[in-house]
């Protein structure tokens, strides 16, 4: 959950960039429902242990994304074409004005990673595509602006069929890992309440 609002932040300040876009085939299947279990490790150079966090993530094309946390607590975190709301125990947390505004600009970039839109990911970051050993895609993305590079080295995308794993590497010496597992796709694999909890 923190690497989502850390990603963010920072497609925020990418969001105005109006830079050439790569030519680049996307190696994943993105499929327009996509349900996973994710695990977010994130790595502080002052902590012995990662601060982790659990749940489940489910992306709905043209709809929008969810994180539903279970661990450490229950928070759920919401972004859709109208804006952020997020739930701590339950209770709902206020948003400023100026993120409800600019969130429904900012899906759009952040939904490119899910949807696998290529030309919209690469108008923003260097992509490099490589395959490992064992025969995993790995996706290198490099932010462009000059403004950003101070703050993230880079975004790595890899898996196989599907995105598994995203680490997101700041220059601070600090990075975020999170793995998507248990992947499901297709409209039965949504609960009523979770098809409700994006259409609010």
């Amino acid at each position: 959950m923190r690497v989502l609002i850390a990603l963010i932040t920072l497609v925020y300040i990418l969001y105005s960039s109006t830079t050439m876009a790569q030519d680049i085939d996307n190696p994943f299947e993105n499929p327009p429902i996509f349900r996973a279990d994710f695990h977010e490790e994130k790595y502080i150079p002052q902590l012995e242990r990662p601060i982790t966090s659990e749940g489940d993530f489910i992306y709905v094309r043209d709809e929008g994304m969810s994180w539903i946390m279970t661990t450490p607590f229950s928070m759920k975190t919401v972004i859709g074409p109208s804006g952020l709301r997020q739930w701590v125990n339950e209770v709902e947390q206020k948003q400023s004005v100026s993120v409800q505004k600019n969130m429904a600009h900012i899906l759009d970039n952040i939904s490119a990673v899910f949807s696998g839109d290529m030309q919209t990911l690469s108008t923003q970051f260097t992509i490099k595509k490589e395959m490992n050993k064992d025969g995993q895609h790995i996706l290198t993305l490099t932010p462009k602006s000059d403004a950003l590079k101070p703050y993230l080295r880079h975004i790595i995308l890899s898996g196989t069929r599907y995105v598994e794993t995203v680490k997101t590497v700041f220059a601070d010496n600090k990075y975020t890992l999170t793995t998507y597992s248990n992947v499901q796709t297709g409209e039965n694999v949504l609960t009523q309440e979770e098809r409700s909890l994006l259409e609010q």
